[in-house]
């Protein structure tokens, strides 16, 4: 099936509602409630239709975000890989996505570009199908899906529950009208949630001009910036780091110490990571990042196919070389779908998981120190190895850079339990060394 044919946004639900009045009559009585005194039922029965036409054309154009943020709508959304990649990478925003760690895929996953040539079409999925047997052949050999999973290409099947403000699906919207790099997969669903915002909420949509103006900058990788700088971390910024130790060594509290840790502490993170640890990496939303285009990623690999560009699981040489050619066929085969005039929109579809793009990470001191910040998540055992070594890379060095708070950095264990399922042990090391406050 075609990606563009399978993708679709299911509207659940929207808020608010009350009392039979609509989404925009409730922001406006509220809104103009912000500039005098009444009772918000009274405001809000005896609302008159021209009062909302007239806050909306004026409030709501003016470009306040906090009109276009409260709406929030409920959509059941499919589609591909890049869908995923797209789409939860806007920091508001609440997603329930399927896992390719924890869901195997087969054959009836698979999603095609369109090509416009049945030929090339045909090639395409002989591909795809190349790259899914090497990926049932790292699973059994290993037993690993975090490792197969990195030769998937992005044309396989994805799906997910996404709680949307209105000001991200009028963003999406328009920048997926004003780029032509984003496919025309993610433009089906922006429209399809755009039509959906705008059936429930019309008098808020005709008035939000300035909805992609005000928008929060997100880690777009169909239109990502060229990244020149070299991989490293870097301290910015270190302040009063003893007033972080004293205050947790004062109330034992983790939250009250990654809030003031959160000024103390901003480090600079340029990393390359696979397509598929980039993935799980930006939904910290709170991380600000930056990230290159995959188009300039692709690029980059094929101008001398150098395996720096690539993420190779740590392999057996026999399997090491069954993966990477898989992956070689599936990058030339994408520089013959451009060469014959598909768009590289389309093209990305035969794109493996295991292709490393750039991108910088801003961490402040919420994500160093909290157990639930980027850091303690993301070094627990439970985290995708890739970005669990990443995780740890940056641990070890605030470790040698801010030596007067190495003993509050770790693992999120050292809340002194384990909140997972299973635990892998390590929290023996914290039980008796913290004692939780949350």
């Amino acid at each position: 099936m075609l990606a563009r044919d399978f993708a679709n946004a299911e509207l659940i639900d929207y808020a608010p509602e009350f009392n039979g009045k609509t989404c925009s009559e409730i922001i406006a009585a509220s809104g103009l409630l912000t500039a005098k005194p009444g009772e918000f039922k009274e405001i809000l029965e005896n609302i008159q239709k021209k009062t909302v036409l007239s806050f909306h054309r004026e409030a709501t154009k003016r470009g306040h975000a906090s009109l276009l943020t409260t709406p929030t709508f409920y959509f059941w959304v499919r589609g591909s890989r890049a869908m995923d990649f797209y789409f939860t990478s806007f920091p508001f925003g609440n997603y329930l996505m399927f896992s390719s760690r924890r869901i195997p895929v087969n054959e009836k996953n698979l999603l095609l570009p369109f090509c416009g040539n049945e030929e090339l079409e045909k090639r395409v999925e002989n591909c795809m199908h190349e790259l899914l047997r090497t990926y049932r052949k790292i699973l059994v050999e290993t037993g690993r899906m975090d490792y197969a999973r990195r030769i998937l290409p992005i044309g396989f099947t994805s799906y997910g529950f996404m709680a949307l403000p209105l000001q991200t699906v009028l963003t999406a919207y328009e920048e997926c009208k004003k780029y032509s790099t984003i496919p025309q997969e993610l433009k089906h669903i922006a429209e399809q949630m755009f039509a959906s915002a705008q059936s429930k909420t019309k008098e808020i949509c005709e008035a939000a001009d300035l909805a992609y103006l005000t928008g929060y900058p997100h880690a777009n990788i169909f239109c990502g910036e060229e990244i020149s700088e070299k991989e490293e971390i870097n301290l910015i910024y270190k302040g009063n780091l003893e007033s972080v130790a004293e205050i947790f060594e004062k109330t034992k509290d983790w939250k009250k110490t990654s809030a003031v840790a959160q000024s103390e502490i901003l480090l600079k993170c340029v990393c390359s990571l696979s397509l598929a640890a980039w993935n799980d990496l930006k939904r910290h939303r709170t991380a600000r990042m930056l990230v290159e285009s995959i188009y300039k990623a692709a690029e980059d690999y094929l101008k001398d196919e150098k395996e720096e560009r690539v993420h190779i699981p740590e392999f057996p040489e026999k399997l090491k070389f069954v993966f990477l050619n898989a992956f070689r066929k599936a990058m030339e085969l994408y520089e013959e779908l451009i060469s014959a005039g598909v768009e590289k929109s389309e093209a990305i579809y035969v794109i493996p998981h295991a292709l490393k793009v750039k991108s910088i990470l801003i961490l402040d001191g919420y994500h160093v120190i909290d157990p639930f910040g980027m850091l303690g998540i993301r070094a627990c055992n439970t985290a995708d190895y890739e970005v669990r070594k990443f995780a740890f890379s940056i641990l070890e060095f605030c470790k040698k850079v801010m030596p007067e708070i190495a003993h509050l950095l770790g693992v999120k264990c050292k809340l002194g339990f384990c909140p997972e399922r299973e635990s892998c042990g390590l929290v023996e090391k914290y039980r008796n060394a913290t004692t939780t406050n949350l």
